[in-house]
């Protein structure tokens, strides 16, 4: 009996010791060109210039943080039946792949490049129409990941595979990866009087985790010029941008499920708030009342994911979208002194 007590005793201590920890992490770091919130819930949001990216973090007992960013699928594919196509098309808006070299397969196995190489002088959108009869009732998506960071690709299978069913409209969007996502480390440290937050995510997780012990054990002898890279300062409540706070608290981390396109302008949201919208099953339209908007909706479809190895593809000469205005040696390089 006296033991279970003793034990009790240690483990409300260690739960205890933790909560507090977890309370004093809580907050707004800012460094150079971005910062990161932690929140109550272990979610945590880091962002910089154009870039914000949510994940998990996890409080390991000597203190260590291990943080887990989202990872953005490879591809996102959101079907609609538009009535107001003719029978035989087939729409699809492709989004962010000019970021990147990829492919799209008919069912008979023809493959065409989505992009030119060095695409520029590109328009804002990317919308193609295609015979339903020349590309059949599946499509696929292959990316090459040929010049990607092995980290952020490792694991990852390059192949998606969807079938059109009823849909003949499509939103498919590409999943850019960037070094934010890599898995990071971090830590709180003392250091000129501020609290600061180490944060290292440039290799593998377990690499991370020895360069912030390292930071960690070297503080006081490290001059405070050499963090700038790594080291995010605590912000005082009052200091906090509670606009920016509360835009990151939402919960990011699954990927929207439907998304609607305004009749009007065409134009893309997933933050709709769809309780009030009215269906017209005529127009297979949803109408809101409030603002005389009219959208099509786009639901997330099921993607069944492969490996394909890119030396056996046969690429079609033809691209789907060429945009070249400019050879690549005649790019402008903006920035340059004359």
């Amino acid at each position: 009996m006296k033991n279970k007590a003793l034990t009790s005793f240690i483990f409300l201590m260690f739960v205890g010791g933790l909560s507090a920890q977890n309370k004093d992490l809580v907050g707004s770091y800012k460094g150079r060109g971005g910062g990161i919130f932690l929140f109550p819930n272990k979610m945590f949001a880091l962002y910089g210039y154009m870039t914000m990216i949510p994940g998990t973090y996890e409080v390991l007992p000597d203190g260590m943080v291990l943080f887990k960013p989202k990872k953005s699928p490879l591809f996102l594919v959101y079907g609609n039946h538009n009535k107001n196509l003719k029978p035989d098309e087939v729409r699809i808006r492709f989004a962010n792949f000019e970021d990147g070299k990829n492919y799209l397969q008919y069912e008979n196995g023809k493959t065409f490049s989505v992009f030119n190489e060095n695409p520029n002088c590109l328009p804002s959108r990317y919308v193609h129409t295609f015979s339903k009869k020349e590309i059949g009732n599946s499509l696929t998506l292959i990316a090459d990941f040929s010049n990607e960071l092995p980290l952020l690709t490792q694991g990852l299978k390059n192949t998606a595979r969807f079938t059109l069913n009823d849909n003949n409209d499509f939103l498919i969007w590409y999943g850019e990866r960037s070094h934010y996502q890599l898995d990071g480390a971090g830590a709180l440290v003392e250091k000129e009087g501020h609290t600061c937050l180490i944060f290292i995510n440039m290799g593998t997780l377990e690499q991370n985790q020895e360069a912030v012990k390292s930071i960690k054990k070297q503080i006081k002898k490290i001059p405070i010029e050499e963090l700038s890279e790594f080291a995010f300062a605590k912000e005082d409540e009052d200091e906090v941008d509670k606009e920016l706070e509360e835009m990151l608290r939402f919960d990011v981390l699954n990927d929207p499920q439907a998304m609607y396109m305004e009749l009007k302008d065409e134009t893309v949201s997933s933050n709709i708030e769809d309780s009030f919208l009215q269906y017209d099953a005529s127009k297979n339209v949803y109408k809101d009342p409030y603002n005389n908007i009219e959208y099509h909706k786009f639901k997330i479809l099921e993607l069944q994911q492969s490996t394909t190895d890119l030396k056996k593809l046969k690429i079609e000469p033809q691209t789907i979208f060429h945009y070249q205005c400019e050879q690549p040696s005649e790019r402008r390089i903006y920035g340059e002194a004359n």
